[in-house]
């Protein structure tokens, strides 16, 4: 991760992340019709604060999706490893059954126990 790395616990608090950050995008407009009415009502001078205004919301904008990109991706690398986590379980679930069932000696469930945690 790069600018926004943060450490999060679970994939909520990266959904409540993704849902602060496009509130915020979307309070990112600039209202340009009130700026043009006090260009007009100022004689031009406010064309000035118009245009920093804008630049900056802009900046902002693109700050504000590269923290979504980041954001989106992070909660993809938790969906990934809850579901590589539902996997082993099977998995180990249905060693031990074939334990049970005889289908594999301990020192044969243990080796395959073994490979399926280290990975």
């Amino acid at each position: 991760m790069g600018l926004f790395s943060k450490k999060y616990k679970n994939i909520q608090e990266i959904e409540f992340e993704i849902d602060k950050t496009n509130k915020e995008l979307e309070n990112q407009k600039v209202n340009h019709i009130l700026h043009f009415l006090l260009s007009i009502f100022t004689a031009g001078i406010w064309l000035i604060v118009w245009f920093f205004v804008a630049a900056n919301a802009s900046s902002n904008k693109a700050t504000l999706n590269k923290e979504l990109k980041e954001l989106y991706e992070e909660k993809a690398k938790f969906e990934n490893n809850e579901n590589d986590n539902i996997d082993i379980t099977d998995k180990l679930s249905k060693l031990s059954d074939m334990l049970e069932k005889k289908h594999l000696t301990q020192d044969e469930f243990n080796i395959q126990k073994a490979k399926l945690l280290n990975t």
